[in-house]
């Protein structure tokens, strides 16, 4: 199709801007983008405290779970006009939960920060309610998690019990309400929330949340490039073991995320967004997005993801393990910062390489993101693994001469009609060092070529003029 990733944005941000409209309507905040997914929150606006039963909130929570009820039926009555191209109709299923959250920032290398929102206890938390009650839900219905249900029952008419679908043992299955009818209420005036506009001298705050190349675009006024079909190596890592109830959470979260960032940049590769759900907390990364690409990117992608999993797993420092579970004789001295066995933080990581949606989506909140079987597939590879990176058949294929590989049975995964093949790199086959590949993959410079370097650089100079911006 001519144009095709233009007409596919095109159609999806109409969507998506309605979407967001109605959500900023009800009050609410677009917080994250994630496939075609977004994350919203409703804010009680409740100072918090250490307290068990913090005064107010129960009362408060229940104010915001109306809007959001109400928010969620709204959005299941967009007119069916809102159709992609080929006339494929779009539709929802929406999960909803209820409770304190805690917002976050990590990173910081090359001031490139990433933000999450994180529940506050393991397996209870509002993102793992919604992630409960979204699996929960079909097309078209709105699912709310039981403890978020108790909170609001009495506002809603006729609802639907449904257990979680999980691999699970009963005793463990999570619940939820498919919401039906609510009662009737006094009709309520909300006004529209428009979104936030900085001031010039305020962007400083928020422009290192933006990836260096789309944030070098912004500023000379150029959107063209970013949305389009490309080939790229996608990489979904889950940190898995970090629990959000321990003590030393947000170190550990902070240091997963710095060693990724070093061994991601090492390569040149990109951090595309960071999300916590009630899957894990899952950054997603690719190589080949704008500006760097380069033909052996499967085999940079593989390099950086053996080195994501040998620095993490293997981190040692002097740290005192707040678990109360462990004996304290055995919390003095050098410890593993990430723990041994249960309380392990275990990077897995699936690997995918293929063409995909690179570009902007939302409407007046706005990602940078890439969208495409390759991308849930990457997500799928990534629940398997453990520990350990595993790739798709194409990044094998691609990467085989510089990577050696384990060849693992084939799995079934959602959306595929037939086994998929995998592989595994081999860690101690594949020994590689961060620091030696940084030596050749940044700052290499080009020799000759003078007399085209200075043309291109008057061109981009007299670009820049033309845009105002010098």
């Amino acid at each position: 199709m001519e144009k095709g990733a233009e007409q596919l944005v095109k159609h999806l941000n109409v969507y998506f801007a309605e979407i967001i409209s109605i959500i900023e309507s009800f009050g609410g905040d677009v917080f994250k983008f994630a496939g075609d997914a977004i994350l919203c929150l409703f804010d009680t606006k409740i100072k918090p405290t250490n307290q068990p039963n913090e005064p107010g909130l129960k009362p408060a929570l229940k104010e915001v779970l109306k809007k959001a009820i109400l928010c969620a039926e709204k959005l299941h009555n967009i007119e069916d006009k809102k159709r992609t191209v080929e006339e494929v109709k779009l539709s929802l299923h929406i999960g909803i939960g209820a409770g304190k959250l805690r917002l976050v920032f990590v990173g910081g290398v090359y001031h490139r920060w990433e933000y999450l929102v994180t529940d506050t206890k393991k397996n209870s938390g509002p993102i793992y309610q919604m992630g409960v009650a979204e699996g929960c839900a079909e097309s078209g219905e709105t699912a709310i998690h039981h403890i978020a249900y108790d909170i609001v029952s009495d506002f809603i008419a006729k609802a639907t019990y449904v257990k979680e679908k999980s691999d699970k043992s009963e005793s463990n299955l999570s619940h939820a309400f498919i919401i039906g009818k609510l009662k009737k209420q006094k009709t309520e005036t909300i006004e529209l929330i428009e979104a936030p506009i900085l001031d010039e001298d305020k962007v400083f705050l928020v422009e290192n949340f933006v990836p260096a190349a789309i944030k070098g675009r912004l500023q000379v006024g150029d959107q063209g490039f970013m949305c389009d079909l490309r080939r790229v190596t996608v990489l979904f890592i889950n940190l898995k073991g970090l629990d959000p109830s321990n003590s030393n959470y947000l170190r550990k979260l902070q240091f997963s995320m710095q060693a990724i960032q070093n061994c991601l940049y090492a390569e040149e590769g990109s951090v595309n967004k960071f999300i916590a759900d009630d899957k894990g907390t899952i950054l997603i990364a690719g190589f080949g997005l704008p500006p760097l690409s380069h033909r052996d990117d499967p085999i940079r992608a593989v390099r950086a993801a053996i080195n994501i999993v040998k620095i993490i797993t293997g981190a040692s420092h002097e740290l005192e393990d707040d678990d109360n579970s462990a004996p304290k004789s055995k919390k003095k001295g050098p410890t593993n910062m990430f723990g041994s066995g249960a309380g392990a933080v275990l990077p897995s990581i699936g690997i995918t390489t293929g063409d995909c949606f690179c570009g902007i989506v939302g409407g007046t909140r706005r990602e940078y993101t890439m969208m495409g079987d390759i991308v849930n597939l990457a997500a799928r590879l990534m629940q398997f693994a453990n520990g350990d990176v595993i790739v798709d058949e194409t990044t094998y294929r691609e990467s085989e001469k510089e990577i050696n590989y384990d060849i693992r049975p084939a799995i079934n995964v959602k959306g595929k009609s037939h086994p998929i093949e995998i592989f595994s790199p081999d860690p101690l086959r594949n020994a590689i060092n961060v620091s030696q590949i940084s030596k050749y993959t940044s700052h290499i410079p080009i020799v000759g070529r003078e007399k085209c370097l200075n043309c291109f650089t008057d061109a981009v100079v007299e670009h820049l003029k033309r845009r105002k911006n010098v």
